[in-house]
C-alpha cells in the first residue's frame, strides 16, 4: 500500500477541491444562463370549503406545433395561501386545483379552476395578484390529456407555502442538498420548495415564533441543536430556508415577502429571530429597511456573522469565471455593505451579538475558523447592540454549544419578562359589501393601527364570514392598501373593547382602473461581475396623459409601503396613478439625474402593470 507524504496529501486535497467547486461552478453557470430572462408570476389561492389533500397550482404554456402542452413551472400548497413561480418569457394559462391523492392529475372528485384570462410575459417581469379561488362545486377539465409536469429530484409534495410544515427527513432539508443544490443552482432550490419559512409543528398561536436563519451553504439541519434545546412550551421554532448563492439584498427581500404572506394567515403579535453568519447580514439589512412595518420583531441575535464582509470574496469576483451574486455582496467594499449601516435597528428590537474567537488551523489573521474577527467585530455592528459576548467556539461549533444556547434562552426569557400584554379583546373585521369580496386581491393589505401610531397588518377576509383576530383593547385606526379596491371614508375607527368581541364592517368599493411602473435600471456592480440585475431609477417627474384628464405626481415617498395607495403616488422605482376611467394613456417619466427621458402608450382595463427599463 502506497502512504501519501503531507505534501502529496495537501496536493490531493486541494485537486479535489478544485474539482469539487469547479463542477459547482458549472452548475452554477447554467443556472444563471437559464435564469437569466426569467419572470415571476405571484398570487394567492383560495377555496371555500374544507381541504382534504394539498393544492398544485402551475403555469401551463401550450406547445408548438401540436406539441404536448406543458407545465413550464408548478408548486404545491399544503393549505389555501401565497404561490411564485419562475418562468421564462411568454403566455401561460395559471390553474390550480386540490389534488387529494396526490397523483398530479384533475380527477373527477376534485376541485379545479384557472386565472380568468392567460398571463403574458416579457423578459424580467412580474405579473402580481394572479388570484384563484377554488370552489367546492367547480369542476372544470382544465388539462389536456397527455399534459406533462416536469419532475423533481426532491420532495415532489412539500409545500411552498409560507408558513407550511416541514419534515425534516426530507432530502430537500438535508446538510448535502444545503450546501450544494441550495447553493450552486438556487433555481432548481426554489422550484423543488426552497425559499420561504417554514414550521416544524403547525402554528401555534399560544407560543412566540422564534425564527432561525442560516449562513452560507447552510439549512435547517444546522440549527438541531437550537431546536432541541429552545423552551417549547414557551416558543414555536421556525426557519427562513434561502439560497446563499442569490444576492443578500434579494434574500432579505424574500424574508419580507414571506413574512407579509405569513401575515396574512396569521396575526403575529410577537417573534424574535435568531441567526448565523451571513444570515445575520440577511436579517439586518431586512430590519434596516423593513422593520418599522414588521413591529412584532422585538428581538434579533447574531451568531458568528462577517459584519464586515469577507475579503476572499474579492478573490472570488475578480478570479472566477462564473461570479455568485452573494459575492458580490460579500465584499467589503460592496454597495450593500455601504447601505447596510445606514438606517439603524429600531429601539423597539433588542439586538445581540454573539460571536466565537476558537480558530481552526489558517494562514489569516485572528479568525473563528472562517471569518476574520475584525469583520466579526465591526465597530458598526457593535454600536447598535445591547450586548456583545464571545464564546471558544468556532464558526461552526458555536451552533452545537449549549453555553451559546442557554444564553440565547436568557436573553429571550428576560426580553419576554419586560413585555406585559395588555387586556384583550376580539377584532372581526368582515365586509360592509360582500360583492367586492371578488376584488380583494393578494396585493390588498388590511392596516391596523393603534393610538401610539403603530400599524400592523391583519389577515384579509377571504369569506363573508370576515376575519377574527385577538388584539389589545383600545383605540384603532383601519385603513386598506389596495389598488383594485378602497375605503370610503379612508380610515374607519375601532374601539376593541376588553375580553369582548368588536365587529368592524368595511365600506369597501372597487376602483375603476390603475396603473402601476416599476422603472428599473442595471445594477453596475452585479453587470461588472457578469451577472444581470437591476436596481430602482430615481425619477423626477411623471405626467399621465389620457381622455380629458392630465395628471402629475407630486407626491413622494421613500418606500411603497408608506404610500397611502388612496391618492397617485410616487417612490425609488416606482410610480402609482389610481382611479382611471378604462382607456389609452401616455405617460412621460423623466429620471431624477435628468439622463433619460420615456414615453410609454398603455391601456387601461382594471388594474394594469408596467415595467419600464431605463
Amino acid at each position: 500500500m502506497h502512504v501519501l507524504g503531507k505534501p502529496t496529501k495537501f496536493l490531493v486535497l486541494c485537486c479535489a477541491l478544485t474539482l469539487l467547486v469547479g463542477c459547482g461552478l458549472i452548475r452554477a453557470r447554467k443556472e444563471q444562463e437559464n435564469a437569466r430572462d426569467n419572470s415571476v408570476i405571484v398570487g394567492r389561492i383560495t377555496a371555500d370549503y374544507p381541504l382534504v389533500g394539498p393544492i398544485f397550482v402551475g403555469a401551463w404554456r401550450e406547445g408548438k406545433n401540436a406539441e404536448t402542452p406543458t407545465f413550464v413551472e408548478y408548486s404545491m400548497l399544503d393549505a389555501a395561501g401565497s404561490y411564485i413561480l419562475l418562468v421564462p418569457p411568454g403566455s401561460y394559462r395559471v390553474i390550480a386545483f386540490e389534488d387529494a391523492n396526490r397523483n398530479f392529475r384533475i380527477d373527477a372528485s376534485e376541485a379545479a379552476s384557472a386565472y380568468s384570462s392567460p398571463v403574458m410575459l416579457g423578459k424580467n417581469a412580474m405579473a402580481a395578484a394572479i388570484d384563484i379561488a377554488l370552489k367546492k362545486d367547480s369542476r372544470q377539465d382544465l388539462l389536456v390529456a397527455g399534459t406533462q409536469i416536469p419532475s423533481r429530484s426532491a420532495d415532489e409534495t412539500q409545500s411552498s407555502r409560507s408558513g407550511a410544515v416541514a419534515d425534516l427527513a426530507s432530502p430537500l432539508f438535508s446538510e448535502a442538498y444545503a450546501a450544494d443544490t441550495a447553493y450552486w443552482e438556487g433555481l432548481r432550490f426554489f422550484r423543488e420548495g426552497g425559499g420561504n419559512i417554514f414550521f416544524l409543528e403547525p402554528y401555534d398561536p399560544q407560543r412566540i415564533p422564534v425564527l432561525f436563519v442560516h449562513g452560507a451553504r447552510g439549512g435547517p439541519q444546522d440549527w438541531k441543536f437550537a431546536f432541541r434545546h429552545i423552551d417549547t412550551t414557551r416558543y414555536q421554532p421556525c426557519f427562513f430556508y434561502y439560497s446563499t448563492s442569490t444576492s443578500l439584498a434579494d434574500a432579505a427581500n424574500l424574508l419580507r415577502m414571506k413574512l407579509m404572506d405569513l401575515e396574512q394567515e396569521h396575526f403575529i403579535s410577537r417573534m424574535h429571530i435568531v441567526a448565523h453568519s451571513a444570515g445575520g447580514l440577511v436579517v439586518r439589512d431586512f430590519l434596516s429597511r423593513y422593520a418599522k412595518y414588521h413591529p412584532y420583531i422585538d428581538t434579533f441575535i447574531s451568531i458568528s456573522t462577517p459584519w464586515g464582509g469577507e475579503p476572499l470574496a474579492q478573490l472570488g469576483v475578480k478570479h472566477s469565471p462564473v461570479v455568485l451574486p452573494s459575492w458580490v455582496d460579500m465584499q467589503p467594499t460592496s454597495d450593500f455593505f455601504a447601505q447596510l449601516y445606514r438606517n439603524p435597528i429600531p429601539e423597539t428590537t433588542g439586538y445581540y451579538l454573539l460571536f466565537g474567537y476558537r480558530g481552526g488551523a489558517s494562514l489569516r489573521a485572528n479568525n473563528d475558523g472562517a471569518v476574520l474577527m475584525e469583520s466579526l467585530l465591526d465597530a458598526r455592528a457593535q454600536a447598535g447592540a445591547r450586548k456583545v459576548r464571545g464564546f471558544n467556539e468556532t464558526h461552526l461549533t458555536i451552533l452545537n454549544s449549549a453555553e451559546v444556547f442557554s444564553e440565547v434562552g436568557r436573553i429571550l426569557k428576560e426580553r419576554d419578562a419586560a413585555y406585559y400584554p395588555e387586556t384583550s379583546g376580539v377584532l372581526s373585521v368582515q365586509m360592509a359589501d360582500t360583492s367586492v369580496l371578488g376584488d380583494v386581491d393578494s396585493m390588498t393589505s388590511l392596516i391596523l393601527q393603534d393610538a401610539q401610531g403603530r400599524s400592523r397588518s391583519l389577515p384579509l377576509p377571504q369569506t363573508a364570514s370576515g376575519t377574527s383576530v385577538n388584539v389589545p383593547a383600545g383605540e384603532y385606526r383601519l385603513r386598506v392598501r389596495s389598488l383594485r379596491v378602497r375605503m370610503q371614508p379612508d380610515e374607519l375607527p375601532v374601539t376593541v373593547q376588553p375580553n369582548a368581541t368588536t365587529t368592524a364592517a368595511l365600506p369597501l368599493r372597487a376602483r375603476e382602473g390603475s396603473i402601476c411602473g416599476v422603472v428599473l435600471r442595471s445594477n453596475e456592480e452585479y453587470a461588472a461581475a457578469g451577472l444581470k440585475a437591476a436596481v430602482p431609477v430615481e425619477i423626477s417627474h411623471v405626467k399621465l396623459r389620457g381622455p380629458d384628464i392630465v395628471r402629475h405626481i407630486d407626491v413622494r415617498y421613500a418606500t411603497p409601503d408608506e404610500a397611502p395607495l388612496a391618492q397617485d403616488f410616487v417612490t425609488p422605482g416606482l410610480f402609482c396613478f389610481v382611479d382611471l376611467p378604462n382607456g389609452d394613456y401616455t405617460i412621460e417619466l423623466q429620471s431624477a439625474s435628468g439622463s433619460r427621458n420615456l414615453t410609454t402608450r398603455l391601456p387601461v382595463k382594471g388594474w394594469s402593470p408596467l415595467m419600464v427599463y431605463f
